[in-house]
């Protein structure tokens, strides 16, 4: 009976040991596949092959997804010039997801130079986040609140459920049809408020013109009869008027009252130096006013875009 009982507890404990040994040694293996990707690790496909756009070093997608990213993605390419990469990384370690990105962007410089319009999905599987970054080329087009909505629509219900493929397949497809003009994208908040705000600013201008047409009828008051708006320009002309070494040079309007025939003139200075605002204008033209940024070290066979960090960031 106690050998039984015996060979029992050593068969259990056998079975233990096996199971604790195959988690061992499960979780070496995803320590090894979590390697912590710095920015000079992450591999640049398209050194080696244009016609691809996904950097999946330790194989997250299965084949087929990113066969199916690279179709989307080249057909992009094809009919609108953008340039499009896709990320997958185990882990980038302590690195903030949004400066990673933006820093491989500029590094890659992703997009056509003169346009900006590059796009950039990294994917970050220890942080359980996607980020979308845009050049700026296509901020008008992939607004960061289209960004948002693609991700929580699109990728994260997918990837709560592990489905990689499913999810940056879908996240994919759908940017390309808001890229391509084949989807216009929906009226979101920031449009609703822009709309408000534009209606503010015509009830702002129409009060003014009424407030300033008041005031021109006031300052049109006959001061004998005291009717408004009576008073007729006959002439102006440029004069100088006595007053400080040379005289004050002033502009001096005549005005008739039509309907008792008061005369009234009215004095407005002149100055001399008059031309200085339109120097002061055309300096400026001449400064401009550039647009920060630069487009770091164009890496791959991208084109040199670069960035302003536009886009957004959505986890799971």
């Amino acid at each position: 009976m106690k050998d039984k009982t015996c060979s029992r507890v050593a068969h259990r404990f056998t079975r233990i040991i096996a199971c604790l040994l195959f988690v061992f040694m499960a979780v070496q293996a995803y320590a090894a596949d979590a390697k912590q990707y710095t920015i000079s690790d992450v591999p640049n496909v398209r050194l080696t092959d244009a016609r691809q756009y996904v950097s999946d070093p330790t194989r997250i997608l299965s084949m087929a997804a990113r066969d199916s990213i690279n179709a989307v993605l080249g057909r992009l390419e094809q009919s609108t010039g953008i340039e499009t990469a896709v990320v997958m990384l185990p882990s980038i370690g302590d690195e903030d997801i949004f400066d990673f990105a933006h820093e491989l962007f500029r590094k890659w410089g992703i997009g056509k130079k003169k346009s900006d319009n590059g796009f950039l999905i990294l994917f970050v599987m220890d942080q359980r986040k996607v980020r979308f970054t845009t050049g700026y080329g296509i901020e008008g087009t992939m607004t960061d609140a289209m960004s948002k909505r693609i991700q929580m629509q699109q990728m994260v219900p997918r990837f709560k459920q592990g489905d990689w493929d499913g999810g940056m397949v879908a996240g994919v497809k759908m940017s390309a049809k808001v890229l391509d003009g084949s989807m216009q994208p929906e009226a979101d908040s920031d449009e609703d408020d822009g709309m408000l705000g534009a209606i503010l600013v015509l009830v702002s201008i129409v009060v003014i013109t009424m407030f300033v047409i008041y005031l021109m009828g006031e300052q049109q008051r006959c001061p004998n009869c005291h009717k408004k708006g009576a008073l007729q320009k006959v002439d102006s002309k440029i004069m100088r008027v006595a007053g400080g070494r040379h005289g004050r040079k002033v502009r001096r309007t005549t005005y008739i009252c039509k309907h008792c025939g008061h005369i009234v003139t009215k004095d407005q200075d002149v100055d001399d130096s008059g031309n200085a605002l339109a120097n002061a204008a055309i300096l400026g033209s001449m400064l401009g006013s550039g647009r920060g940024g630069g487009g770091g070290s164009f890496g791959g066979s991208f084109g040199g875009g670069s960035t302003g960090g536009g886009g957004s960031t959505s986890g799971w």
